[in-house]
């Protein structure tokens, strides 16, 4: 399987990816139960995401993310004020 450099507190370290696991798609949600994806957005590995730094997010992970989610048959849940909590990454721009 794949392996992958995280950053860590002193440096650098190795990690080794499990596979997916094999999860059909569906091309149309459930009608038997009601399940919502809270899919909020990836952060970009290499940004400056640091407590009270702007946000650096990977969008096109992001979109392909709730794709996957969505092609799962999950809905798609209301968006609520987390930022106004203070639980949001505070994007420029992004309410």
């Amino acid at each position: 399987m794949a392996r992958i450099v995280l950053p860590g507190p002193h440096g650098s370290r190795p990690h080794r990816l499990s596979p997916p696991p094999d999860l059909p798609s569906s091309p149309a949600p459930s009608r038997s139960r009601i399940a919502y994806a809270a899919a909020h957005v990836v952060a970009a590995p290499q940004g400056d995401n640091a407590p009270g730094a702007p946000a650096a997010v990977d969008w096109d992970a992001t979109i392909a993310f709730r794709g996957r989610l969505w092609g799962l048959g999950l809905g798609r849940g209301r968006r609520h004020g987390h930022r106004a909590a203070g639980h949001g990454p505070g994007l420029a721009g992004h309410p």
